[in-house]
């Protein structure tokens, strides 16, 4: 791993403070330590703040009250801490912070590797202007958490903890003032050689699963949390149903082995009311009850529930994203989604140490002795706190449902980091992922986040120059090692990286800020010469999708038949990445010379991709033209197709014959999987094809299971419940084309100094839309009336706007000295902080009539050319 951390937020010092843990000499994976610190509060509080940081996730709580939950996910190397207020929390007199913290140790897809430890600092200031520190020191005790024992496995290979919690074995109070420490052995904390401005891993702490050493070239260093914390709250789940299961076997071998044949769910309901759920005694093993639940749309929290059980009780909480229970009445999703508890007897609320995505919950409550009592079933949901209102308002049912399903989608991948997929993997993707960023900036107006990711991920280089397509995980660091000997198929995804090059130009465009990815720009280059070698390296210069080494190409799963048809495409997207995407950056930053030798390269690639898979006859590039044969007819690829359109790969001005194959998409172009679909809904739009667009937005989008049932958006085209298909994934195609494609925003300049609308509405009724640009909001509203489009636009004050057009507006604005008109394409200069209004053909939106050789126009307007 190589390059240096220089990201602008600030370094931290917990001054005076000292990494502190159980005294010990090794630490099992999933062990959960109990630190517990009394404060005693004598004056009137103004304001107490401060800093935590625990490896590898901690809990927060003060006099018994949870207080808050962390770290965000981070590069071991650069960790950050998150911010503490308890001006509001602390009481006076004695008050007891709380902090447990879990050590995954065995690696996790939010957490790569690290050390164990905890790290405070609080600064509290009172009225009469004293202070008193308080940080972590061996003056704090602490304690093994026995409920959750030590060195538990791992749930799947991507989570880390497989959670049962034996209350029998917990300190209950443990955390209130009036604790008396029961029967548990609580030690003075063992402070642990370190520097109170550097992570875990720079420790002397022995790692003794792994060897972690700290980073040889001095580089890590704690910084302060980039993003804000995550809002909570409590929300119910509804009751569905119960039924009984009678075990064959030992309920653990379904559990922990899911031997087949170890229950058998009865095919009858049994009535127990609407809450609270009497559960009548189960005696030991044979026989348990299953409570069902479910929530409006698909979430991501913690599930809670409350129960009155007798000792030794086991009570399951089993999540899934989607479930049939005709079918399938048993809850079973497949990564091993569910924690356990026993309980100590008497009332408790189960909740898990860490957060799940699911919109399912089933109870299952077994060897009870006596009667149960189940009550206040909910989530605790997890959301970041967006800084300005999604706003989008369509009076055309499914298309409303459709684009709400898309940010409902987003609210659950958007965490302290974006994500595919919060249910299964909860990895930090580039690539098909990366367009969720985009959403985030327009659609919210947030930037830290995406500032954060970009970061967050760049991090993950390798000495070879590619990127780690999931950083910062475990996953990648894994792969490498497995396909070092051929136990693997997957390494460091390759186009992901390139997808990361557009993420981070379009991030500068949208943004005009270049501060934020200062440290990502050198690895961005430096990936690109990675790039360059192996293609220098090829007589036909072409960069080849097989044996690769460690890496890989993977593109799409569904739009090739082979491994080598995907030489095309991938090739094309370099074209285009450094063209597009690298050279302009390169340019931002004052390298004129480099960009040169980018756009050189990408022309020499081009020269190459053309002579090899430019068909004459086709007008179009095939992706098996070198194989062409009787077995073997032409296959196309929207990837390919919409690279070729949108970036103008190819013989100039033959266009239409590719758009055709995009528009009907006929059995020899291969679909992408929803994530990639955007590419081929971007080029339709932008050669005019808008109708084709809308079309499957109504019919196949806005029908999809996840979209009728979770409000969501599903990982694949076919997903089935109570399986391992993600039900909340993130294709953000809808979202993306209804802000630059349908109301067809985009920026002239950097950070939308200057903008234009180029609007294409068809014949979609009523739309009202806020777009937040770094000038302030963007209003569009339009309305349906008969065969005309009426459309009100309220650009924001600072900016400079335009609407364009591909004919004239039967009504609005006149045109001014300022308005042009490029092929047929008209633009107006908008009143900005006022209401333009204009009136269209609902039949001629923007581009409805433009001939497909004018794409190139709007694909370079689109760039602010």
């Amino acid at each position: 791993m190589v390059d240096k951390f220089s990201w602008e937020n600030p370094r931290l010092d917990f001054m005076g403070a000292q990494w502190i843990w159980y005294p010990s000499e090794r630490t099992l994976a999933n062990t959960m330590i109990l630190f517990r610190k009394e404060v005693v509060v004598a004056k009137k509080i103004r304001q107490a703040r401060g800093w935590i940081l625990g490896d590898s996730r901690y809990r927060l709580s003060v006099n018994g009250h949870r207080v808050q939950w962390g770290p965000a996910p981070a590069d071991p190397r650069w960790p950050e801490a998150d911010p503490v207020d308890l001006t509001r929390v602390l009481e006076d007199g004695t008050n007891v912070l709380g902090v447990a913290v879990l050590f995954y140790g065995s690696g996790d897809g939010t957490w790569p590797t690290g050390k164990p430890g905890l790290i405070f600092r609080l600064s509290i200031e009172y009225v009469d202007g004293t202070l008193d520190e308080v940080v972590s020191d061996s003056s704090w005790q602490c304690v093994v958490d026995r409920s959750h024992p030590p060195g538990q496995y791992r749930r799947w290979y991507l989570r880390a903890l497989q959670e049962v919690v034996d209350l029998r074995q917990a300190a209950k109070g443990w955390d209130l003032p009036e604790y008396r420490r029961d029967n548990l052995a609580w030690s003075p904390a063992m402070t642990i050689g370190g520097s109170a401005s550097t992570p875990s891993i720079c420790t002397d702490y022995s790692d003794y699963s792994w060897d972690v050493q700290a980073p040889l070239d001095g580089t890590a260093a704690i910084h302060q949390r980039s993003i804000p914390m995550l809002n909570e709250s409590i929300i119910p789940l509804q009751y569905v149903e119960c039924r009984t299961v009678e075990w064959n076997r030992n309920p653990d071998d379904w559990f922990e082995f899911r031997t087949p044949g170890s229950y058998r769910v009865s095919p009858n309901k049994v009535a127990v009311g609407e809450g609270p759920w009497r559960i009548p005694e189960q005696g030991l093993l044979t026989q348990s009850m299953v409570l069902t639940f479910c929530l409006p749309q698909g979430m991501v929290g913690w599930p809670q529930v409350t129960v009155d059980a007798p000792e030794g009780t086991i009570v399951e909480l089993i999540v899934a994203e989607a479930h049939d229970g005709v079918s399938q009445p048993w809850l079973d999703q497949g990564f091993y989604s569910w924690s356990r508890f026993i309980c100590r007897g008497g009332v408790d609320t189960l909740e898990p140490f860490d957060y799940e995505g699911f919109r399912w919950l089933q109870i299952h409550v077994r060897g009870n002795v006596g009667e149960v009592m189940v009550s206040h079933v909910a989530i605790r949901q997890r959301e970041y706190p967006w800084p300005r209102s999604f706003h989008v308002q369509c009076q055309e049912p499914a298309l409303q449902r459709l684009w709400q399903a898309d940010w409902n989608t987003l609210r659950n991948s958007a965490q302290e980091t974006v994500v595919d997929g919060m249910a299964r993997e909860r990895q930090q993707y580039s690539g098909d992922c990366g367009h969720q960023l985009r959403i985030l900036r327009l659609g919210t107006g947030d930037l830290e986040l995406s500032g954060r990711f970009l970061n967050t991920f760049s991090q993950g280089m390798t000495e070879e120059g590619y990127f780690l397509d999931t950083w910062p995980a475990f996953d990648r660091l894994n792969r490498i090692a497995l396909k070092q000997v051929g136990l693997a198929a997957w390494g460091p995804i390759l186009d992901h990286g390139l997808g990361f090059m557009f993420d981070t130009w379009q991030y500068y465009w949208d943004t005009g800020d270049l501060s934020a990815i200062q440290p990502v720009y050198p690895r961005l280059e430096r990936f690109a010469g990675y790039l360059a070698a192996r293609q220098e390296r090829q007589a036909d210069g072409l960069i080849p999708v097989e044996n690769l080494g460690l890496p890989v190409v993977w593109l799409d799963h569904n739009a090739y038949r082979t491994q080598v048809d995907k030489v095309c495409s991938f090739n094309l997207y370099v074209i285009a990445a450094l063209r597009e995407a690298l050279a302009p950056l390169a340019r931002a930053f004052g390298d004129e010379a480099q960009a040169g030798r980018w756009e050189v390269l990408a022309g020499t690639m081009e020269d190459a991709v053309v002579r090899t898979f430019w068909s004459k006859d086709h007008l179009a590039f095939v992706d098996n033209l070198p194989r062409l044969s009787k077995s073997q007819p032409p296959r196309f690829s929207d990837l390919t197709l919409s690279l070729a359109l949108t970036y103008r790969l190819g013989p100039d001005t033959v266009w239409a014959p590719s758009l055709d194959l995009l528009e009907t998409m006929p059995e020899a172009v291969g679909r992408s999987y929803p994530a990639n679909s955007w590419w081929r809904y971007r080029a339709l739009a932008q050669g005019g094809r808008m109708s084709a667009v809308l079309h499957d937005f109504r019919h196949i989008w806005a029908q999809l299971p996840s979209v009728l049932e979770n409000q969501t958006i599903q990982e694949n085209w076919h997903a089935n419940p109570d399986s391992q298909d993600e039900w909340s994934h993130s294709p953000m195609a809808p979202l993306l084309a209804l802000f630059t494609e349908i109301i067809g925003l985009r920026a002239l300049a950097p950070g939308f100094s200057k903008l234009a609308l180029a609007p294409q509405l068809g014949d979609i009724p009523d739309l009202k839309v806020t777009v937040y640009t770094p000038q302030g909001p963007c209003q569009f509203a339009s309305r349906l009336n008969g065969k005309v489009q009426e459309i009100d636009i309220t650009p924001p004050k600072p900016a400079v706007a335009y609407i364009e057009m591909s004919e004239e507006p039967l009504a609005g604005n006149e045109r001014t000295d300022q308005s042009t008109e490029v092929e047929r394409r008209i633009r107006m200069l908008l009143s900005p902080g006022t209401t333009n209004h204009f009136e269209m053909l609902a039949t001629g939106a923007a581009h409805a009539n433009l001939h497909p050789g004018l794409a190139s126009v709007w694909s370079r307007s689109y760039r602010g050319e």
